[in-house]
């Protein structure tokens, strides 16, 4: 059992790090609300859209990246219901196709590239759920059970990979260790009008990938080229992406329903959550599309057959905020389901980011803490896409481009806007609970006896978290004398209190909420020598429920608010006590 005591690093430490509250992962108040009309959030979105309307003019250090002349683009912000912020940018027409819309608008058709794996993920819980993702592929691709006759991971593990050990987990979350998966056809003899040769490679490479017989290339000769390539790294070992796993997985999928991908996609998901504008593969007579140069070199108009399922989707920056809000709002999927996709089943060889199955996690410092942010970017052609999902604040961003910028322009964007935004939406959910949940509640007298029982609320700029700044219970001042006990923090000169919210809460028939809170109570006095010895220590996700008194947790607190989300009531459970405010 974990004890709750934590090292202590005294005083006496001359270069101690300073204290910072260690709370618990996810949100530090109720996600924002009303964010359309909320005062706070007005100066985020004007800020966002001065510095995207700054970033085009000729004086702006990120014209250059951005290439604005020659690259379009679409950006929307959205909350769980509506659209917080929409803008659009339209390159010179000059640098754009004859069947190429002339004004990007909100309806504008993007190619969105390994976007779409996401989609196809999505489409898989959809269909399935979560079931058969530690099933291994060849129960359901019998050409790569077959496989091993002819190339045998025990015999040359060099060149073959063992399909028998990778999961369709593993092809979704790019744990497969298999090759990247690249489009057969004739080697290069040139780059540039430069010959081959001149950058050290020999005029045909020692193993070349087998010729599809068709174009797009059929199901048979996707998986013989695939089988071709030499496994890049063991399953289950470290991240390494592959669009082949996807295609792989798709085909899964198909076994699995007995319907293609086109078919699931396109009338499963895309249809059912109102993506007019968005599908599997190109539409015939498609006429919204931004296509940068022509159909064929930005890619717009080049079918890739079965690998749709990795990066062939078309969407509208419109469609793709409807997909997040599904996401967001587990439209289709259960919200338990929801959650445990949403979570990183590796990490990568930086600390700010993660895998998980098709999501890049980005994890972002905020003030003192971190805000996972769940993302998936594509790049197909000429197009630069990406969506990203913030669920501790329910909010999502969508940045598309098609031109010239690549995905430096859809970087800088995307960027620029989380710059403002995470910051934003923190001071946003901070101002609300100041104003919804903070201040003195107490149990009223009755027929003129009071059990004098109180606790006041209150939140701090940069800092996390509902701070409780005085806990009386039944005359006895519980900061500075309970609570040292309860929680073994003896030595203590003071506590730093502070609740944070579970997500767990019952609705009551008259549009109030009963909301559960977790106290984390920690000594603001200990000192440690070091930022990772520090880190080492912040262990509250093991400490949470430690200290009870019967049945109920001394760190749970129920906070009731009305239908407009203004709390009325606070109950210590342990203490048995509810004060109203």
């Amino acid at each position: 059992m974990r004890s709750i005591t934590v090292l202590p690093f005294i005083a006496a430490v001359a270069t101690a790090v300073p204290y910072v509250p260690c709370g618990i992962l996810g949100p530090d108040y109720p996600a924002p609300s009303g964010l359309s009309s909320d005062l706070v959030f007005k100066d985020v979105v004007q800020n966002i859209s001065d510095a995207l309307k700054n970033a085009t003019t000729a004086d702006d250090a990120l014209l250059t990246t951005l290439k604005a002349n020659q690259t379009s683009w679409s950006i929307g912000i959205f909350d769980l219901d509506s659209t917080l912020l929409s803008v659009q940018h339209t390159a010179d027409t000059a640098t754009l196709a004859n069947e190429s819309v002339k004004a990007v608008t909100e309806d504008s058709i993007y190619r969105i590239g390994s976007l779409s794996k996401l989609i196809t993920a999505y489409t898989y819980l959809v269909e399935v759920g979560h079931a058969y993702w530690d099933r291994p592929v060849t129960d359901f691709v019998p050409e790569l059970a077959n496989a091993a006759t002819n190339c045998s991971f025990a015999e040359d593990p060099l060149q073959c990979s063992d399909w028998s050990l990778i999961t369709l987990g593993a092809l979704a979350s790019h744990m497969a260790g298999i090759a990247r998966g690249h489009t057969p056809g004739p080697p290069p003899t040139t780059v540039g009008g430069v010959p081959i040769t001149s950058f050290g490679l020999p005029p045909r490479p020692p193993v070349a990938l087998p010729q599809c017989s068709e174009n797009p290339c059929s199901r048979e000769d996707a998986l013989n080229a695939f089988l071709q390539e030499p496994p890049t790294v063991l399953p289950f070992r470290t991240p390494a992406y592959s669009n082949g796993g996807y295609q792989i997985l798709g085909y899964a999928l198909e076994n699995i329903t007995g319907r293609s991908m086109e078919d699931l996609m396109n009338n499963d998901v895309l249809a059912k959550l109102d993506m007019g504008n968005s599908s599997y593969a190109l539409k015939p007579n498609t006429t919204t599309g931004i296509i940068p140069g022509n159909v064929l070199s930005s890619y717009f108009s080049i079918p890739i057959g079965d690998a749709g399922a990795a990066g062939g989707v078309y969407s509208t920056q419109r469609d793709l905020e409807k997909f997040g809000q599904a996401i967001l709002n587990s439209t289709q999927i259960s919200a338990v389901d929801t959650r445990r996709w949403m979570k990183p089943l590796t990490h990568t060889s930086v600390w700010q980011q993660s895998v998980g199955l098709s999501w890049e996690i980005l994890r972002w410092q905020v003030e003192d803490r971190i805000v996972d942010v769940y993302t998936k970017q594509g790049d197909l052609g000429l197009y630069h896409s990406v969506i990203i999902l913030i669920p501790d604040y329910n909010v999502g961003v969508t940045v598309l481009t098609a031109g010239t910028g690549g995905a430096p322009t859809q970087l800088a964007l995307s960027g620029l806007v989380m710059e403002i935004l995470l910051p934003g939406l923190e001071a946003t959910a901070r101002s609300q609970a100041q104003t919804n949940l903070a201040g003195t509640y107490k149990v009223p007298s009755l027929l003129g006896v009071s059990l004098n029982s109180s606790i006041t609320l209150t939140t701090e700029p940069g800092l996390p978290g509902l701070k409780v700044t005085n806990f009386t219970s039944n005359s006895t001042d519980v900061l500075n004398v309970g609570f040292p006990v309860i929680f073994n923090l003896p030595e203590a000169k003071t506590l730093d209190v502070r609740l944070y919210p579970t997500l767990i809460i019952k609705k009551l028939d008259d549009g109030c909420e009963v909301r559960k809170w977790h106290a984390v109570v920690t000594d603001p006095g200990v000192e440690y020598p070091s930022e990772q010895i520090r880190a080492n220590n912040c262990v509250q996700w093991e400490l949470l429920d430690l200290a009870v008194y019967g049945a109920t947790g001394a760190d749970e607190f129920w906070i009731k608010t009305d239908a407009e989300g203004k709390g009325y009531s606070v109950e210590g459970r342990a203490f048995g006590v509810e004060m109203l405010k």
